[in-house]
């Protein structure tokens, strides 16, 4: 699997990581040569995001979420998954963004089985 494949959106346009700061989505940059320049959100990331975000409307156990982390640490470690697992992600991945990303890395993720 490879999970530093760059997410794009319909058309090709590659998909920025995002974070929240004081309430206020912005895009996710690191410095390169004094520049500060976007980081595109990647397959293993957007998968990891997914299972470790959790909904107001959602409840679950400690358990639960512990399975969740311990799922993100293996596409971390490039771990091989079970169908199960890359289930589980796919239901994440397609509540967690919009849907021609979620076709983005769902194909990723059949691909990479």
């Amino acid at each position: 699997m490879d999970w530093q494949q760059v997410v794009t959106k319909f058309g090709g346009e590659a998909v920025r990581e995002q974070v929240i700061i004081e309430g206020r989505v912005v895009d996710k940059t690191e410095t390169i040569d004094g520049k500060d320049v976007p980081v595109m959100l990647t397959v293993g990331q957007a998968c990891i995001n997914a299972l470790i975000t959790e909904w107001e409307d959602e409840r679950q156990t400690g358990k639960q979420k512990f399975d969740r982390i311990l799922l993100a640490m293996k596409i971390n470690e490039d771990k091989p998954l079970t169908s199960e697992e890359v289930s589980q992600i796919k239901e994440r991945v397609g509540r967690q963004y919009r849907a021609d990303v979620v076709y983005n890395i769902w194909t990723a993720l059949e691909a990479g089985k």
